[in-house]
Parts: C-alpha cells; sequence; structure tokens
C-alpha cells in the first residue's frame, strides 16, 4: 500500500504516482542519499523493495544519475525489475527544462512503446525503469550494423502521433530558443568569480547570429516536417539491446514536438562529443548513408532529390543546434554544480557555427 504523502499527477492513461518528499541534491561529487532512494523506492515501488546498492552513473551534465540493483528478497512481486534509474535534477534546471512536460512525455513515451517506464516522481527528480543493454558512443553507434539500427529508432520516434491538451504541436526549438535567451538577462551568480568570466563575454555578435538565423530558418521551412523528436540524440542516449537487437533511446527531457532537421543535425552534431571533436562531423557519404536508412524507415523511397534535400536540411538545422546549445550553456554555467566548463562549450560552439554558416 502506498504512503498517503504519493498522490497523482497526470490523468487517465497518463497518470503516475508523485510522491510528496524531496531527495536533496548533492553537495559534493561523491556523495550517494541511499537512505532517502531507499524512501522513494518503498513509496512509489513496493514497501518490500530493498536498495542492494547504487552507483553514481557519470556522463550527464545537467542531471545527477544513480543505478539501484534493488535487493528482491524480501519482496514477493516478480513482475518488478532488477534496477531502477533515479534522477536527481541538476541546480535550477527548472531554467532550461520543463520538468512537468518531461515526465509527462516520459510516461506517454512509454505508452507509445519507445520509453521506459516512469515509476513515478518526486520532488526534485523521477524514478524510471533501467534499460538493460550497451551504452553506446561514437565508436559504434555511427558504424553499421548498429546505425542502421539507430535511425530506424529515430524513423519509430518521428511517426509517433503523440496528442494531449498539454502538449504543443509547435516547434519546441522556438520555445527553447526564446526561454533560454531570454533567461540569459537575469543570471544570478552566487560565484564572484564565474560572474566576472560571464560579464567578459560579448553576447553581442551571438545574439545578432541568433535572429538572423532565426530568420532565415523561418523563411526556409516555416512549419514543415514537425514531427515528434527527441531532440537530444547523442551516442550515449542509445541503449543497444543485443537479445532483441534493437536500440532504445533514454532522457526525454528535451522531447517534443520539432523540425525533423534539428534531430537529425543535431544528432550530427554530437559526433564530435563533449570535446567539440568536430573532426569526427559525418561526411556527406556518411550523412546520405544514414538519411537512406532513416527514409525508408519512414516509409519513404530515397531518391537522389529527397535525399539531397534532407541532407541540406539537416545540415541548416545542426547550426540551429549549435546556436541553442550555446544559450543553454552560459544558463548552465550560471546554475550548475556539475564539474564542466560550460562557458568554454559555448565558445567553441559559437567558433564552430561562425565557421560553418557560410560554408
Amino acid at each position: 500500500m502506498m504512503s498517503e504523502a504519493v498522490s497523482t499527477k497526470g490523468s487517465g492513461d497518463y497518470a503516475w504516482p508523485h510522491l510528496h518528499f524531496r531527495v536533496p541534491y548533492p553537495e559534493t561529487e561523491d556523495y550517494i542519499p541511499q537512505n532517502d532512494i531507499q524512501h522513494v523506492i518503498h513509496n512509489l515501488v513496493d514497501p518490500q523493495l530493498d536498495v542492494g546498492s547504487v552507483k553514481i552513473l557519470s556522463g550527464g551534465v545537467t542531471n545527477k544519475l544513480f543505478l539501484i540493483k534493488l535487493d528482491k528478497t524480501k519482496c514477493t512481486n516478480e513482475s518488478l525489475p532488477n534496477k531502477l534509474i533515479v534522477r536527481l535534477d541538476g541546480r535550477k534546471t527548472d531554467t532550461i527544462i520543463d520538468r512537468a512536460g518531461g515526465d509527462l512525455f516520459h510516461h506517454m513515451l512509454h505508452v507509445h512503446g519507445v520509453g521506459s517506464r516512469l515509476y513515478g516522481t518526486f520532488k526534485g527528480g523521477a524514478l524510471y525503469e533501467y534499460f538493460e543493454g550497451i551504452t553506446l558512443g561514437i565508436d559504434n553507434a555511427t558504424v553499421e550494423p548498429l546505425m542502421s539500427l539507430f535511425c530506424s529508432e529515430i524513423a519509430k520516434w518521428h511517426k509517433l502521433d503523440i496528442v494531449h491538451p498539454k502538449i504543443p504541436r509547435e516547434p519546441c526549438l522556438w520555445r527553447n530558443w526564446h526561454k533560454w535567451i531570454a533567461a540569459l538577462d537575469s543570471l544570478e551568480f552566487e560565484d564572484k568569480d564565474k560572474a566576472a568570466r560571464f560579464q567578459a563575454v560579448d553576447l553581442t555578435p551571438y545574439l545578432k547570429e541568433t535572429k538572423i538565423l532565426e530568420k532565415f530558418l523561418n523563411e526556409r521551412y516555416g512549419a514543415r516536417h514537425v514531427l515528434f523528436c527527441h531532440n537530444d540524440l547523442i551516442p550515449r542516449n542509445s541503449i543497444y539491446q543485443p537479445e532483441d537487437n534493437r536500440i532504445k533511446f533514454i532522457d526525454y527531457e528535451y522531447a517534443g514536438y520539432n523540425f525533423r532537421g534539428f534531430d537529425l543535425g543535431n544528432h550530427f552534431c554530437e559526433y564530435a562529443g563533449l570535446e567539440l571533436n568536430y573532426s569526427l562531423y559525418p561526411s556527406k557519404e556518411h550523412q546520405y548513408a544514414f538519411l537512406r536508412v532513416y527514409l525508408k524507415g519512414m516509409g519513404q523511397e530515397p531518391t537522389d532529390a529527397n535525399l539531397e534535400e534532407l541532407y541540406v536540411e539537416a545540415n541548416h538545422f545542426a547550426l540551429a543546434s549549435h546556436l541553442l546549445w550555446i544559450a543553454w550553456a552560459y544558463v548552465q554555467f550560471c546554475n550548475s554544480t556539475i564539474e564542466f566548463d560550460y562557458l568554454e562549450y559555448a565558445k567553441a560552439r559559437f567558433e564552430t557555427y561562425l565557421k560553418w554558416k557560410d560554408s
């Protein structure tokens, strides 16, 4: 039986339990709030389900993730999983992420057969299914046979028709773009050194380019090719499951209706990794091979004409990827406690944008 502190979020088929209990964000990189995690699992999953071990998952630059191995010795429910993920929302990340919307997407994606199960939310985080499998990297996600599986999963997402009154059908690119850029005017730094570094950045060239590119993309694409997108298709957000020979995507915080070109172009940008090694950006030949599989997955016959059209479209939106994540990085530089140099990241992406925009 659930605690009285548990209520319901969402409604109907898209409802999930919410625990009115906050797990504080760790003050240090290696701290594990095991007792709090145990309390969450007892209330959201099963009071007889215990925490066996907890591992901090590395690689995230927005949230803190914990892999929970469960002790089911006292548990009689055999259908429960062996592992779960606890997500603790990064400090002030509600500036850039719609948490309520993201959790709704997460639950709906599971209902539609592409997402992990959301066991519930709590104040400052969520508890969800762990996808067993191999976390992909740039070395294997971009080569066959996994590349074709990756493309097919993107197509599966892009064919989703998710209807809900709280889910806008307009491209979330512009919504996030405007929200994150507007946030730059009200950043409040607690660290004086950080504040000085940010104040030394001249935002004028960046803000000028955002207006130029937004005007170009709106004139060129309008609201065409708006599909349901993941919007953060970095290789490590994909899990290969050998037994089923399939790839599943994880981390749905930025999911929503968007330009297909953004999902594709953003993915190509992510070949460079967090190190931003753009020598790894895929060649036209590689992109054609990728887009050929994608179009087939969408039920379209790849022709020279539609391959070239989609190639140009993806690379136009790769420019938007640069400018969007620059704004994200500036906000994160102010708010995040994660050890990552967001300011250098923003600088490097803007330099790349300037090189690419006229090429």
